[in-house]
């Protein structure tokens, strides 16, 4: 049995005579290809979770910036995407890891 809201909501309840935060069994459709890949994990729940928790990792960064007044679209991650993807230059590296040897 699920406890529910007055509004019938299931949202954050948790499960009648169980403690918050216990695993709970999901049951989900997914696409062939990821229901493929989850196959091959060896444990699919460990994999689903880590999955999950990126997600919910963006849309806390998502909200932290939206409250700092800066709104992160698709095009600004993929125009950093692409910016972030050009490998350091061995000089600028070098250069760094001599910065830091003398801040140290």
């Amino acid at each position: 049995m699920v406890a529910v809201d007055g509004s019938g909501n299931t949202a954050g309840a948790t499960r009648i005579g169980r403690l918050p935060d216990m695993t709970v069994k999901r049951s989900v459709s997914l696409p062939d290809d990821v229901a493929q890949w989850l196959d091959q994990q060896p444990n699919v729940s460990a994999a689903i979770t880590a999955a999950v928790r990126v997600q919910m990792a963006r849309v806390h960064l998502d909200e932290v910036l939206r409250r700092a007044g800066i709104e992160a679209t698709e095009a600004g991650r993929a125009r950093w995407r692409e910016r972030l993807s050009t490998p350091i230059p061995a000089e600028a590296l070098a250069e760094g890891r001599r910065m830091l040897g003398r801040a140290g």
